[in-house]
């Protein structure tokens, strides 16, 4: 998650029990708790897979998801539908590569909320 994420998270208490948190940050010193690295992407991939980590739930801004999308840290998406029409908001993702993905599955939620699960489709695409 990125570092801004990780304090609102905090702030409401660690909800995740024992899983190794990894914070996305410029700062290669950050240290907080449930914190098992923290630094620039390419520090927390070689991080997560030093720990042995396989599978990895990543969290934060369109800057945090856009970062690891642009290293491969992706393989699949899963995007959650709101009932809710915002009036101002943050992107998903930060600009960058077209990424082209696959519908594996969708799903209803309750409070319809609806899921898409996808893959990724191949290589990024030159943004145009």
């Amino acid at each position: 998650m990125g570092r801004s994420t990780y304090r609102q998270v905090m702030g409401w208490g660690w909800p995740y029990g024992d899983r190794a948190g990894y914070v996305l940050t410029h700062r290669h010193d950050y240290k907080g708790d449930h914190i098992t690295a923290a630094g620039p992407i390419d520090g927390l991939r070689a991080a997560i897979e030093a720990n042995g980590h396989q599978k990895v739930w990543i969290m934060g801004s369109g800057e945090t998801q856009r970062a690891a999308l642009d290293v491969g840290m992706f393989d699949e998406i899963s995007v959650f539908v709101m009932p809710t029409i915002l009036g101002d908001g943050l992107p998903c993702f930060a600009k960058g590569a077209q990424q082209n993905l696959t519908l594996k599955r969708s799903s209803q939620k309750p409070g319809g909320i609806l899921q898409l699960d996808y893959d990724i489709a191949g290589p990024p695409s030159e943004a145009t």
